[in-house]
């Protein structure tokens, strides 16, 4: 369950393993004019796939929403894969902790797939480890969208990830 809070001990390019943990996961902040971060547990996956700021990243497994935990991974996603949000810190090991964005303007580290341009909605469903695609014309309810593309070609997005 995801609450928010006013005071955090964790900055929000920190990594931390499970013993150094500070923040409670799920909690959610908001700053910097309005975006918002998710606190998460991060895993590797079956691929051992790591990640820098500015990656997507989806829930992992049938449960990796409800008990908060992302991968890089898309393979790993149970069905239809959940966008999850970027990721705020470069995390090269397995069951670590730490913030992605899950709302407000962001960029993404990635070129955005699938022909995107500004105005795009986008989606993880159907996209490459690590980036957002274009949510395809023909099956929009299908694929939801997690954010919009502002700049297509500077990949700055308007994220709208579940939190």
């Amino acid at each position: 369950m995801s609450k928010l809070q006013g005071i955090f001990e964790t900055g929000l390019t920190t990594v931390n393993a499970s013993t150094d943990r500070n923040d409670d996961v799920g909690t959610i902040r908001i700053e910097d004019n309005g975006k918002v971060y998710k606190y998460v547990k991060f895993l590797h996956g079956t691929s051992t796939v790591d990640v820098t700021f500015g990656d997507c990243v989806v829930y992992s497994g049938s449960t990796g929403f409800s008990a908060v935990t992302v991968t890089a991974d898309y393979s790993d996603a149970s069905g239809t894969a959940i966008g999850g949000g970027l990721i705020q810190a470069a995390c090269t090991t397995d069951s670590q902790f730490l913030w992605v964005q899950v709302g407000g303007i962001g960029t993404t580290i990635t070129t955005l797939g699938g022909t995107a341009t500004d105005g795009s909605p986008l989606t993880v469903t159907g996209a490459s480890d690590k980036t957002l695609d274009l949510v395809a014309a023909t099956a929009p309810s299908s694929e939801p969208a997690y954010a919009t593309a502002i700049d297509a070609s500077a990949q700055t997005i308007i994220c709208n990830f579940p939190w």
